[in-house]
């Protein structure tokens, strides 16, 4: 979310349990006049006990950004491939054919050196 609303990369990782959501302004180039952009954006988690929530914000949809860890995809792949499918036959989501953007994130581990 911190890429799109301000062009830069967070540090760190904040587990949520909760959808976050915000009205963004997306860095767009500004040199031009009128090419600003104000996007509502709502991060589901990814948790199987959340995969409900997803519901409430589909029919509202504009896209899809379906983010995968990609450290953690083979251990999870048939789950996440099961998801990802339900998402796309959603009724909500097929009927409005409502473009989709897979992503695979690297999660770094910063270690400490002594």
């Amino acid at each position: 979310m911190c890429q799109l609303r301000d062009g830069s990369s967070h540090q760190g990782t904040v587990i949520s349990m909760e959808p976050n959501e915000g009205l963004f302004v997306l860095n767009l180039d500004t040199s031009k006049k009128g090419k600003i952009k104000t996007v509502h954006l709502v991060d589901v988690p990814g948790h199987s006990r959340l995969h409900p929530k997803l519901d409430e914000y589909l029919p509202r949809a504009a896209g899809i950004v379906f983010v995968v860890d990609a450290v953690e995809f083979l251990p999870n792949c048939r789950a996440a491939s099961e998801y990802l499918y339900d998402v796309l036959t959603k009724a909500s989501v097929a009927k409005k054919k409502i473009p989709l953007l897979e992503k695979f994130i690297r999660k770094r581990v910063h270690q400490k050196t002594t």
